[in-house]
């Protein structure tokens, strides 16, 4: 019995240490350096003013420096248009209340405001308080069912960079940071959204990968 119990620890064991070290193996090289996480993209039009928001985690003190600093969350409403003053704005996320005055941008017509929370609710709605008016807005979300995840865009980014990848491990690790963003069609404004996965050793030495949000495939590559 005791032959048997035995056996049965060290194959339990062996279980475990074979299932956590698959687990390390499967893009852990990559996945405990991420600086930054925004996977998700809301959009709103009202009259002549236009609303968006992206939601994700990302860098504390963030600075594109190669040395990755943990994460914490974040939702950024921006809305560009012409206003007399700075607007307020309040919304709600996961039950909790947010807002306050929306801050300018130095060198365009658009305001933002950030709270340290992230969402990937289909909708948020927004109460925006102007200098004349207060109004309500729904942004929705541009992910649909086929939508790829941020994880299928990092693995998809690794494979397509894998040669030049391996030359900056250190013990299976990436020696930089890893940035996974969904972002508009950088080229044209046609409701398109795509992956941009870059991993960086420093801010002027960055290898990317674009990749379409829907279809999965790799539209554009850089240091490849």
């Amino acid at each position: 019995m005791r032959k048997l119990l035995s056996i049965i620890s060290v194959s339990t064991l062996c279980a475990i240490f074979l299932l956590f070290s698959g687990c390390a193996k499967n893009g852990s090289g990559y996945d405990k350096v991420i600086s930054e996480i925004r996977d998700n993209v809301y959009v709103s039009v009202v009259d002549e003013w236009s609303f968006s928001a992206v939601s994700g985690e990302r860098e504390k003190n963030y600075k594109t420096d190669g040395i990755p600093n943990g994460r914490e969350e974040f939702f950024i409403l921006t809305v560009e248009g012409v206003f007399t003053s700075a607007p307020e704005c309040e919304f709600e996320i996961e039950g909790k209340t947010y807002g306050g005055v929306m801050k300018k941008h130095p060198f365009n017509d658009s305001y933002s405001f950030e709270a340290g929370a992230k969402t990937n609710a289909k909708e948020i709605d927004v109460c925006v308080k102007t200098a004349n008016d207060t109004f309500q807005t729904v942004l929705k979300t541009v992910k649909t069912d086929s939508t790829k995840t941020a994880s299928y865009a990092l693995d998809t980014a690794r494979k397509e960079l894998k040669e030049t990848l391996e030359n900056h491990l250190v013990n299976g690790t990436f020696d930089g940071e890893v940035y996974i963003r969904m972002i508009a069609n950088p080229v044209e404004e046609d409701g398109k959204y795509f992956w941009y996965v870059a991993f960086c050793k420093s801010e002027s030495e960055c290898y990317s990968v674009l990749i379409d949000c829907e279809s999965g495939a790799v539209v554009a590559t850089k240091g490849k």
